[in-house]
C-alpha cells in the first residue's frame, strides 16, 4: 500500500494530484457528500476496498474509528482525516497535530476491550463486540498460540505528510502496542497513508505504458532463480524471490498485469489470505509450496549467468497470479524492518514462465485460469465480436473505443501491435492544437450513458457492476435497438416487451457516441456545487451573512435548487434527451444520430471535444433554430425550474434521505418528463416566448421541432 518513497517527476505528480483532486470533487458533486465523506470513499476505492466489506462509524461518539473489517485472524481500521479540498487540492499541506486527536483514542479503546465506554455510539458498541467474538473464536484455533490476532489501524490523511513537531506525536501514537485480551496476545500497528500512498495506487493502476514510475522508459524485470530451473526455447519453470515481483510491481504498476488483460484488483478473501500467510515466518517459508505460483508471458526472456542465476525477461505480463503479486505487495508494506529482511530472504514464489510464441492463445488461458479473484466481466468481454466491431466503427469516426481497460494507453505505447485497428495511427485520434488531447471513449461509461439515453439511468447509475456481466443489460446496450424510451414502459427495465419489441440489431456507433457526448455536455455546463452555491450567493446578495443565514435563503431559491439537482445527476440530461429523440423519431434515431452529431455547436465537440461554442450560445442567450442539442439544453433547464417551484417536489426533495438517488428515482424523472410533455401540448396550441423557443414555435412543439430538424436525414 505504500509508495516506498517513489520520486514521480514534478510533471506526472501534479496530474496524478489533479486527478485525485478531480475525482474527489467529482465524488462531493454527484453524490452530495461532505468533503470528508467523499474523501473516505474515494481511498478507500483507491486502495482496493469494496464498498460493504466493511462498516462505517463516522460520526459523534466514533472514538476515531471511521471504518472496520473483522475477519477470522486480523480486523483493520481506518481513521480518516481531510479538509476542505473543493476549492482546490494543496498536494503540499503538512498535517498538524490537530490532525491525531483520534489516534490515541483508538489505541485507548483497544487496550481496554471490556470497558465499553459510556459514550461509544452503537456502530462503535458492535464493533468492540464483533472484534471480541474474533479473538475469542481465533484464541481457540491450532495457529492462536503460536501468533497474534493482528488489528492494523491504516491512518489515511489527505496531506503530503505531517508537520516536525505532528510527527514527533504520531511516533509516540503509532508504536507496536502488544495487549493481552481472554488469554490471547493482540498486535497492533499503525501506518499512516497520505496523497503520495494514494496517487502511488493510482499511477500503479493506471500505468499501460513501459515506464517506471520516475517516468524512464524501460520494459525489462530481473527475477533470480532459487534452486532448479526447467526451460526449454520457449517456456521456463523455476522458483524465484518474492521481492523480486514486489520491486516490479512497485517499478511498473498494473503494465505488469498485460495492457491487453487489463483487471481491477479488489480486495478479497482470496487476497487477504494471501497477505495473512506473509505476515507470519512460518507464511513466508512455506509459500512457495502452499500458493499456486503465477504464470508469466513475455516477448522474450534470457538467463544472465551470475553467482545467483538471473532471468531477465522482456515486456512481461501476469495473466495468472494477479491477486498474488498485488497481496504479498501490500502485505510487504506492512512488514517491520527485520520482517522485511526475512521476506526478502526466505520467501519465494513459483514462476511459469513462457514466451508469446509458445502460447497459442493466452487471452483464453486467463479466462480458464483466473479463477479465484475473478477478471473484471467488462475485461472478459472485450474480446466478443461486438467489442470489436465497435471499436473498428468509432474508429472509422476518428473516435477510439476503450473495449478493455487501458487500451488507449496500450495502443498509444505501441500502434502497431493493436491488431483489430490495423492502419490506425496515434495521431487519428489526437486532437489537433490541443494538448493531450484525445478522442477516446470508455465502453462503460458509454454503456451508462446508452442505458440512460432509452430510459433507464437508474439502473445506469445503481446496477453499474451488472452492465458487463447480466445477459439482460450487456444485450440491451450492445446487441438490440430498442423501439421506445423506457418511459413508455413505466421505467420497468424487466418488462418483457422493452426485448420483445426491440429489433435484434445492434445500435448504431453514432447513436451510442450521441449519448456519451451528452453526458460530457451536462458535465461541462454544470457548475460544481461549490461554484453554484458561490454564484447563488453572488447573486442573492447574502454575502454578508453568516453561512446558516445563507444556507436558509439559498433553499428558498430555484436557481440553487436546479444547480444541485444538476451538479447531482449529470445522466439525468441524457435521459431527458433520448426521451425527446424517441418521441420525435422512433428508430430513426439511430439514423438521425449522426445528423446530431455535426449539428450546429455539437460538431465542434464531436470533432475536437470543444464545448466553448455551446457554453457562448447558452451563456448569451444567442440560440439558432438548427442548434438542436443547445435547444435541448434551455428547455432541460427550463422544465427543471417548473417541477422545483412545485411544491409537492420540493418537499419530495427536501426529505430524501439520498439526493442523489432521489434524482433518479422514478417520481423524479415522472415529474420532470410530465413537465416535458405539458410543455410540449402548450407549444400546440400557442407561444411561449424564450430565447430557445424560435424553432418550437415555429413547428408548434417541442417533438415536432426535432422531427423537423433531423427527420429523415
Amino acid at each position: 500500500m505504500s509508495a516506498k518513497q517513489q520520486k514521480y517527476p514534478a510533471a506526472l505528480r501534479k496530474n496524478l494530484t489533479d486527478q485525485l483532486g478531480f475525482l474527489l470533487n467529482r465524488k462531493v458533486d454527484e453524490d452530495e457528500l461532505s468533503f470528508d465523506k467523499a474523501f473516505s470513499q474515494i481511498a478507500l476505492d483507491i486502495l482496493g476496498y469494496e464498498p460493504g466489506s466493511g462498516t462505517w462509524s463516522d460520526g459523534r461518539g466514533d472514538f476515531g474509528v471511521d471504518y472496520w473489517i473483522v475477519e477470522e485472524k486480523t480486523a483493520t481500521i481506518f481513521q480518516f482525516k481531510s479538509h476542505d479540498f473543493t476549492a482546490g487540492l494543496n498536494s503540499e499541506l503538512l498535517a498538524d497535530s490537530s490532525y491525531l486527536t483520534d489516534l490515541p483514542r483508538i489505541r485507548k479503546l483497544l487496550e481496554n476491550l471490556n470497558e465499553v465506554p459510556k459514550e461509544a455510539n452503537q456502530r462503535v458498541q458492535e464493533f468492540i463486540k464483533e472484534v471480541g467474538v474474533a479473538i475469542h473464536r481465533y484464541s481457540v484455533s491450532p495457529t492462536a498460540k503460536e501468533s497474534p490476532f493482528e488489528i492494523t489501524i491504516f491512518f489515511c490523511c489527505l496531506t503530503s505528510g505531517l508537520t516536525k513537531q505532528a510527527a514527533e506525536e504520531y511516533g509516540r501514537f503509532s508504536a507496536p502496542l502488544n495487549i493481552s485480551w481472554s488469554n490471547q496476545s493482540i498486535q497492533v500497528s499503525t501506518f499512516p497513508i497520505f496523497i503520495d500512498e494514494l496517487i502511488a495506487e493510482r499511477w500503479r493502476e493506471s500505468n499501460t505504458d513501459w515506464r517506471t514510475a520516475n517516468g524512464e522508459r524501460d520494459d525489462k524485470v530481473e527475477l533470480h532463480v532459487s534452486g532448479e530451473m526447467i526451460s526449454s526455447a520457449k517456456s521456463a519453470v523455476f522458483f524465484t524471490k518474492a521481492y523480486d515481483l514486489v520491486s516490479a510491481f512497485d517499478r511498473f504498476g498494473y503494465q505488469l498485469f498485460e495492457p491487453n488483460v487489463r483487471c481491477e484488483l479488489r480486495r478479497s478473501k482470496v487476497n487477504e489470505k494471501i497477505r495473512e500467510s506473509v505476515r507470519h515466518s512460518r507464511g513466508r517459508r512455506e509459500f512457495k509450496h502452499l500458493n499456486n505460483g503465477i504464470t508469466l508471458i513475455c516477448s522474450s526472456f534470457q538467463k544472465v549467468n551470475r553467482q545467483i542465476p538471473v532471468i531477465r525477461i522482456v515486456q512481461p505480463g501476469v495473466i495468472n497470479g494477479l491477486q498474488t503479486v498485488k497481496s504479498i505487495h501490500d502485505a510487504f508494506d506492512e512488514l517491520s524492518d527485520s520482517e522485511k529482511a526475512h521476506f526478502e530472504k526466505d520467501c519465494e514464489v513459483l514462476v511459469r514462465l513462457h514466451t508469446r510464441e509458445a502460447v497459442a492463445d493466452y487471452k483464453e488461458l486467463v479466462k480458464s485460469t483466473n479463477n479465484q479473484n475473478p477478471m473484471q466481466p467488462r475485461n472478459l468481454r472485450s474480446n466478443e465480436q461486438e467489442q470489436i466491431y465497435f471499436e473498428s466503427l468509432f474508429a472509422d469516426m476518428n473516435w477510439f473505443y476503450e473495449r478493455k481497460e487501458g487500451a488507449w494507453k496500450a495502443f498509444q505505447s505501441d500502434s502497431k501491435l493493436w491488431g483489430s485497428l490495423k492502419g490506425k495511427r496515434v495521431a487519428d485520434f489526437k486532437i489537433e492544437g490541443r494538448a493531450g488531447g484525445v478522442r477516446s471513449v470508455d465502453n462503460l461509461e458509454l454503456a451508462q450513458a446508452w442505458l440512460s439515453f432509452i430510459g433507464f439511468s437508474n439502473e445506469a447509475i445503481h446496477n453499474k457492476r451488472d452492465i458487463f456481466s447480466d445477459e439482460k443489460f450487456y444485450d440491451l446496450v450492445f446487441k438490440q435497438r430498442v423501439a421506445k424510451h423506457g418511459f413508455d414502459y413505466n421505467f420497468a427495465f424487466s418488462d418483457p416487451s422493452v426485448r420483445s419489441e426491440a429489433e435484434q440489431q445492434a445500435p448504431s456507433p453514432q447513436a451510442l457516441l450521441l449519448s456519451e457526448l451528452l453526458r460530457e455536455i451536462a458535465d461541462g455546463l454544470t457548475p460544481t456545487r461549490k461554484q453554484n452555491r458561490d454564484d447563488s450567493v453572488k447573486r442573492l446578495k447574502l454575502d454578508k451573512l453568516k453561512k446558516e443565514e445563507q444556507d436558509a435563503e439559498l433553499v428558498r431559491d430555484s436557481l440553487y435548487t436546479r444547480g444541485l439537482v444538476l451538479a447531482g445527476a449529470k445522466y439525468l440530461f441524457v435521459d431527458f434527451c433520448g426521451l425527446v429523440f424517441f418521441r420525435s423519431l422512433g428508430l430513426e434515431v439511430y439514423s438521425a444520430a449522426n445528423w446530431l452529431l455535426n449539428s450546429r455547436s455539437m460538431k465542434p465537440f464531436f470533432a475536437g471535444r470543444d464545448l466553448t461554442p455551446m457554453q457562448a450560445v447558452i451563456k448569451t442567450d444567442d440560440f439558432e433554430v438548427d442548434d438542436v442539442i443547445s435547444v435541448l439544453w434551455g428547455v432541460y433547464s427550463y422544465c427543471l425550474e417548473m417541477i422545483i417551484e412545485q411544491p409537492s417536489w420540493r418537499q419530495q426533495f427536501e426529505q430524501a434521505a439520498v439526493r442523489s438517488r432521489f434524482n433518479y428515482s422514478d417520481y423524479n424523472r415522472r415529474t420532470l418528463f410530465g413537465q416535458l410533455e405539458n410543455l410540449d401540448r402548450v407549444y400546440q396550441k400557442r407561444a411561449i416566448p424564450q430565447p430557445w423557443s424560435e424553432g418550437i414555435e415555429k413547428h408548434r412543439g417541442i417533438f415536432a421541432y426535432v422531427k423537423a430538424m433531423c427527420g429523415g436525414k
